[in-house]
């Protein structure tokens, strides 16, 4: 529950007096929030260092708004801390409203703790093959890339945007993005990569590379979000070279238990080593998004997975609760 008012206000002014005593551990991190309720006689900003435990909170009054009608409000961190914060609402018999959604923030240059990778020289998919030639098939001889099994498992805290090379390394792509290797979310399934460049101006650390799961059980992701509404992108690309037309592989992928792409077949999309993004909108109950690829013909695989917030404005409720959104 949030604090009753005057304990806040309390704390603010303590929370300053500490703040300027300490601004070289702080950062600053800029915040918007919309109320569709109105009326509001101001805003209760609550920072703490584990989910929905606040440990911070802050009187923001009736901040400022931007162009878009969000109010606008900059608080103080502690500065090298991952912090999950949330807004209140207050009327003016400084009743507070419920928590809005909740956003995590993370310091620059944090990057998540990284999963332990398993060894041996598996044969991408179900055959015995082992080279260069490309990705998951079950080709024997040459035809088939040595993959490797995947270790992780790490618990990561959940975020509001994720960019994740599946079956690569971390890398900033040219736009300046980074993305991780998908082995701190998943456990299960194989991992390869091409000898063949693929077509179109796309970063080939993300469509050469590629994990995939061989007969016996379907390949899990489970990516820790709060729960929302989420901009979903697959990214995919054929390049084995034991597909050589359309129907050699397809496969089924669901995002929280909606059917996405059903028989989907990358080679009769795109063709041969050419990329392939498929986007979707998919609400997360839960704390984590799920997505599920199982088999069809071959095996099922994929390049990246894009994770994105789909309403990037914060909300709060009751006396008007507010609703979070990100800058």
């Amino acid at each position: 529950m949030p604090r009753p008012l005057h304990i806040i206000r309390f704390l603010t002014l303590i929370a300053a007096v500490v703040g300027l005593a300490a601004q070289a551990s702080a950062r600053t991190e800029d915040l918007r929030w919309s109320d569709s309720n109105g009326g509001a006689n101001g805003y209760v900003v609550h920072v703490g260092t584990e989910s929905r435990n606040y440990a911070t909170q802050v009187d923001a009054g009736v901040p400022g708004q931007d162009a878009s009608g969000a109010f606008v409000f900059s608080v103080q961190v502690p500065d090298d801390d991952v912090v999950y914060i949330a807004i209140t609402s207050y009327n003016g018999s400084g009743v507070q409203s419920a928590y809005s959604n909740e956003r995590i923030r993370v310091p620059a240059g944090w990057e998540p703790p990284q999963g332990s990778t398993g060894g041996g020289n598996d044969p991408t998919d179900s055959g015995s093959g082992s080279g260069s030639g490309g990705d998951s098939g079950s080709d024997s001889g040459s035809g088939g890339d040595a993959g490797s099994g995947s270790g992780g498992g790490t618990t990561l805290p959940p975020q509001t945007s994720w960019k994740i090379n599946a079956g690569g390394a971390d890398f900033t792509d040219a736009a300046g993005n980074t993305w991780i290797g998908d082995d701190v979310l998943i456990s299960a399934g194989n991992t390869a990569s091409a000898n063949v460049t693929v077509g179109g101006n796309v970063a080939q650390e993300l469509y050469g590379t590629e994990r995939y799961m061989q007969p016996g059980s379907n390949m899990v992701y489970a990516i820790p979000v709060n729960d929302g509404t989420y901009e979903v992108t697959l990214h995919f690309s054929e390049v084995w070279s034991g597909i050589s037309g359309p129907g050699q592989r397809t496969f089924d992928v669901t995002a929280e238990g909606q059917n996405i792409l059903a028989d989907y077949d990358i080679y009769a999309d795109v063709g041969f080593a050419q990329p392939a993004a498929k986007t979707f909108t998919v609400n997360v109950t839960g704390g984590a998004l799920e997505i599920v690829f199982s088999h069809g013909v071959q095996n099922p695989k994929v390049c990246g997975i894009e994770v994105d917030i789909d309403d990037e404005t914060i909300s709060v409720g009751q006396p008007g609760k507010p609703q979070i959104v990100l800058p």
